[in-house]
């Protein structure tokens, strides 16, 4: 997945170094605006990138992966919306969904493994507290008194 995040970049200022070229006027509104949308993505790819180096949560990799959908969804609508008008060739937006699909399903197993993780630390604080408490067994520390002296 790395390599195809990364391809887009290459990709996108293949794209817009075309339009500078053909048309000045329309390619620096289209340039601007694609920026704004790509610049945060970028960011959000490279910090993705990193987990390779570092181990990371299954939280923060579900986090991180939510706000990469949410910048490719931005950045697809106004790809859409524009493709026509910055010449947008048609390649660059099937690239970008099958980037966006990928992302989804990496987001979802690192989502899901966040949950299961939460779920079992939540069973063992319960665990904890329940033995801590006491539980039915009546033993030292269970909350149930024993009687003293003989039986």
């Amino acid at each position: 997945m790395r390599r195809g995040l990364a391809s887009t970049t290459l990709l996108v200022g293949g794209c817009f170094g075309m339009l500078a070229l053909t048309q000045p006027a329309l390619a620096v509104d289209c340039q601007k605006d694609f920026a704004a949308l790509m610049q945060p993505r970028q960011k959000l790819i490279e910090h993705i990138n990193g987990f390779s180096k570092k181990k990371v949560s299954p939280q923060v990799a579900c986090s991180a992966f939510t706000k990469l959908n949410a910048s490719d969804g931005k950045l697809i609508s106004w790809v859409k919306l524009n493709k026509d008008w910055c010449h947008i060739p048609d390649d660059f937006v099937k690239n970008l969904q099958s980037q966006a699909e990928d992302a989804t399903k990496v987001r979802g197993q690192a989502c899901g493994v966040a949950a299961k993780q939460s779920k079992m630390i939540e069973q063992m604080k319960a665990q904890q507290r329940q033995q801590a408490e006491g539980g039915p067994s009546g033993l030292p520390g269970s909350g149930v008194r024993l009687p003293k002296g003989a039986l």
